[in-house]
């Protein structure tokens, strides 16, 4: 069993049941959620009592319905019901299965009919408004035949005093986080108490957070970042904590800098698409009325992080008080819990220039910033709390020399278990043997104890003479260290993040195979491309001879045909994905690049799309516009 927890010294805990109890007993009308319906009216407040009185009302109606360690969806927007009903799923002992309730019967419902197949779940648990709406949607699915709904909102108050405590310790499974934001085939993480109380402390640590803080956030609360960075750390350490739906930020970003204006927030942050939607969206009008001067925590991760992002919004928001040294860009992920690494609070962001021809072909060398092959990329600080990192050439699957760029590898008590149900991805992702030696010059290791003392960035790396055995996490990120920040280039396993989203690149591709019968089979390339500091989705698509002969035949013109075939590929990953297309080039059989075996090679495809050597017999757009 693990040691127990410190979030401050008079909180210990081996549960977050424990957690939320002695929160409850300690201080039980502190506030610590403020929710803003609309994105910027205060509707509803919640207190540690109140928080623990609901979750027990839950666990009692739980645990009459579903064994303990069984798992239970929770489908729900955004707010204050979810977060009772995640820990009414702790009090009872079960299994929390975030997941977003469908928006619409136009939208596709493959990424929650999955998630339902995959965990197994035999209950859900929503509020009556939601389930009234997504009743015509769900109900006649296979994937939900059988599973029995409760609306928490309609619970009989008075059955509160029926709970029990479960019998649970720190090795219990809390939730499944799942995996990708896209539609098809997401794997749920197994995340255990010990797991998130780790992962909370080194949260806890990096951030420096203290109970009088208040935190601001926006971010989705089924995402590991917000119900782990924001949610959970919040109760963890005992600050206050003001939330909005993710729709009210994206409808009128300038809300979100609003509300940490009006709280004086020293906390807040999201993606790196979030700061660039309030540089381009928030008007000088609108910039005159914030005062950001308390903001000095902005962290920004779940994406790759981009310098010209981090100095427009400088630029754009100094007036309102916000300085450079508040942004802490971190890198973590869902099979680690959240956090992996962060700099150092009050510090400016490390960035270094690097020879971008180099960067292509995986080697570190450092260029001045002035260089016309410079590109600048931006670290993202050091390992917290005794978890390791290491970087390993994913051919070779030994340490990477030091100048060159390998897979990230992960291990510490923060590491997730597995996959839900699927032993051979676990087996791939989790159980990777590292038994090489590890020198310093790749690897590092900065341990500060469970107390709250923070570790000291400028400590020379832990040297790593000795042959080290165990498990590592293969994150499927590429990147490098270098003077001790850990630096991200790139992604081994083809996922695109946009806007904050997890989309498999194979997934967008079998939609768009579906999406015209002129479409030819096992050829369609999907990848992302950077514009404007975001990264944006790119389809190339070959068209059957067949098809176009036809058309000719028919004395149909190519170009209206070509056209109609965009227009349904767009519609269709508009509809599965939730994404806007940046380009689509449709190409003539054979020119997309593959291996010998079959396999699309995505990589050299972008390559050419960058180029503009694709030879595309009609696009969207009508100009083609590179990115990087």
């Amino acid at each position: 069993m693990a040691s127990e927890a410190t979030c401050n010294p008079s909180i210990q805990c081996q549960t977050l049941v424990d957690l939320l109890q002695q929160r409850a007993t300690a201080d039980p009308t502190r506030c610590v959620f403020v929710f803003l319906e609309n994105g910027e009216h205060e509707t509803r407040r919640m207190t540690y009592g109140e928080l623990d009185r609901q979750a027990r009302l839950i666990a009692a109606r739980l645990s009459r319905r579903v064994p303990a360690g069984m798992p239970v969806l929770l489908l729900y927007p955004s707010g204050l019901d979810f977060i009772a009903a995640l820990f009414g799923c702790l009090y009872a002992g079960v299994i929390a299965v975030p997941a977003y309730p469908p928006r619409s019967a136009r939208r596709s419902t493959e990424r929650i009919e999955s998630i339902a197949v995959d965990s197994g779940a035999q209950l859900a648990l929503t509020d009556s408004a939601t389930r009234l709406r997504i009743q015509p949607i769900l109900d006649g699915n296979q994937a939900f035949d059988g599973i029995t709904w409760i609306t928490t909102d309609t619970l009989d108050r008075n059955r509160a005093t029926a709970w029990s405590q479960p019998s649970i310790n720190s090795e219990n499974v809390a939730l499944l986080q799942y995996t990708s934001g896209s539609t098809a085939r997401p794997k749920g993480v197994v995340i255990t108490h010990q797991s998130l109380l780790h992962n909370s402390e080194i949260i806890r640590q990096a951030f420096e957070f203290e109970s009088n803080h208040t935190g601001v956030g926006w971010l989705p609360l089924f995402h590991d970042m917000g119900l782990i960075g924001n949610v959970l750390q919040a109760i963890f350490v005992g600050f206050r904590l003001v939330l909005m739906p993710p729709e009210t930020f994206f409808m009128k970003p300038v809300r979100w800098l609003h509300a940490i204006s009006r709280y004086q927030a020293r906390v807040s942050g999201g993606p790196n698409f979030a700061y660039e939607l309030c540089v381009r969206r928030i008007s000088p009008e609108q910039r005159a009325t914030l005062d950001l001067g308390t903001w000095k925590l902005a962290f920004t991760g779940a994406e790759p992080v981009h310098a010209q992002t981090l100095e427009r919004f400088c630029e754009t928001f100094a007036d309102c008080g916000f300085r450079r040294e508040a942004f802490y860009p971190c890198y973590g992920l869902a099979e680690a819990t959240l956090l992996v690494t962060g700099g150092r609070v009050s510090q400016p962001p490390v960035t270094r220039s690097f020879s971008a021809d180099g960067l292509s072909d995986n080697r570190i060398v450092p260029v001045t910033a002035d260089s016309n092959d410079a590109r600048t990329l931006v670290g993202c600080g050091h390992a917290w709390n005794g978890q390791q990192v290491i970087i390993v050439d994913p051919r070779t699957e030994k340490p990477s020399v030091p100048d060159r760029i390998g897979e990230i590898c992960v291990k510490g008590a923060s590491v997730a278990s597995g996959y839900w149900n699927q032993p051979e991805a676990t087996a791939q992702t989790f159980r990777f043997a590292h038994a090489q030696r590890v020198c310093s010059s790749h690897s590092f290791e900065v341990s500060a104890p469970i107390d709250g003392c923070r570790a000291d960035a400028s400590q020379p790396l832990v040297e790593r003479s000795d042959t080290r055995e165990g498990h590592f996490l293969r994150t499927g990120d590429l990147g490098f260290i270098h003077e001790g920040e850990l630096f991200i280039t790139g992604r081994a396993k083809d996922l695109m993040i946009i806007n904050g989203r997890n989309h498999f690149a194979e997934d967008i591709e079998r939609t768009v195979e579906q999406a015209h019968p002129s479409i030819c089979p096992q050829c369609v390339a999907a990848f992302a491309v950077e514009v404007d500091c975001d990264e944006r989705p790119v389809v190339v698509a070959e068209i059957d001879r067949r098809f176009i002969s036809r058309a000719r035949k028919m004395d149909v013109p190519l170009q209206q045909t070509l056209q109609a075939v965009i227009r349904s590929i767009r519609m269709a990953i508009t509809q599965g994905h939730d994404l806007s297309l940046h380009a689509v080039h449709l190409v003539r059989p054979a020119m997309i690049p593959k291996t010998s075996s079959g396999k699309i090679q995505r990589a050299a495809c972008k390559r050419r799309f960058l180029a503009g050597t694709l030879g595309a017999i009609d696009k969207y757009p009508g100009s083609e516009r590179k990115g990087r």
